[in-house]
């Protein structure tokens, strides 16, 4: 769901980022005044896996692919304010790192991936679950219905943001994007439920609790190096959208150091998407430490 560079026009691109900027300066301000000593490990470890996670693509109809977006388990994990954090930060290093969306377009991915699919996915979870049992089954029910739901959400702001942004027309790219991205949420509701699920065992045994860092960075670095390589192929939904109805420019970062998720230099193409994932993913990790760390330095408002 990366819109590239080009996709969008000035206006568009500029309104997208001071709303996104807003946004995750909001998230940094109000998240700090909670952080402590565990959290910079955290939300290093939850934005490295979401980051590998999304390397994952998956089939979702002949020719088109998903992939996880992972704005609900963040949230779940650290909070809808940190989980902005960390989708912000998971965005940024793809954009730099992989070229994967454009620079002027990072705005616009912030708001569909980071915001809707976040803080969207909150309110969604929260409003279902006024009307559920919070026993352990139907809270992890509750929370794959509000990652479906995510996903199909930030497809519909996606597209309203690319036809105000470009010449393709709403009618014909509403729908398309609606209809792919339920079929991609079965995925992101599938996967975040057994990720949380996996987590409460994990706590439940209290050394697993005091590693539980320890064990998502090691578990994301499983993901990018073994499964990445083997993801699908096929276009994403939105790349499937585009090629159907308008031309997609061609907007991707000239100096990304690991373009399309793959180390240059290495001609084994697993081998080289499995580096870039692993490199990839020991950076977002360490950019959402450093970011943890800045949080618990600031001094905190009284």
């Amino acid at each position: 769901m990366h819109l590239p560079g080009g996709s969008l026009d000035n206006v568009t691109c500029t309104v997208t980022t001071l709303l996104a900027a807003g946004a995750t300066g909001y998230a940094f301000s109000r998240a700090r005044t909670a952080a402590s000593d565990w959290q910079p490990a955290k939300l290093g470890a939850v934005a490295a896996f979401v980051f590998a996670v999304q390397m994952v693509n998956y089939p979702v109809a002949a020719g088109v692919s998903g992939h996880m977006v992972g704005g609900v388990l963040a949230g779940a994990l650290l909070g809808p304010l940190l989980g902005l954090l960390a989708m912000a930060l998971v965005l940024v290093t793809q954009c730099l790192l992989a070229g994967d969306g454009g620079l002027t377009t990072l705005g616009a991915n912030i708001l569909t991936m980071g915001v809707v699919a976040t803080w969207g996915g909150a309110a969604l979870g929260h409003l279902i679950s006024l009307r559920t049992s919070m026993n352990p089954v139907p809270r992890l029910l509750t929370t794959a219905a509000a990652a479906w739901g995510s996903i199909v959400a930030a497809g519909m702001v996606c597209a309203a943001i690319w036809s105000l942004g470009s010449t393709a027309a709403f009618a014909d790219v509403f729908g398309p994007m609606t209809a792919i991205h339920a079929r991609i949420g079965i995925g992101e509701a599938l996967i975040t439920a057994m990720a949380l699920a996996t987590v409460e065992l994990w706590n439940a045994n209290p050394a697993g609790a005091r590693r539980g860092a320890a064990i998502a960075l090691a578990a994301a670095i499983g993901v990018a190096a073994f499964l990445a390589p083997w993801a699908s192929p096929s276009p994403d939904g939105l790349e499937h959208v585009a090629a159907a109805w308008v031309a997609w420019p061609e907007g991707a970062l000239a100096f990304a150091p690991l373009p399309d998720y793959m180390l240059p230099g290495i001609q084994n193409e697993l081998l080289a998407t499995a580096l870039a994932g692993v490199i990839g993913t020991l950076v977002v990790f360490g950019l959402g430490s450093a970011s943890g760390r800045a949080m618990a330095l600031v001094p905190k408002s009284k």
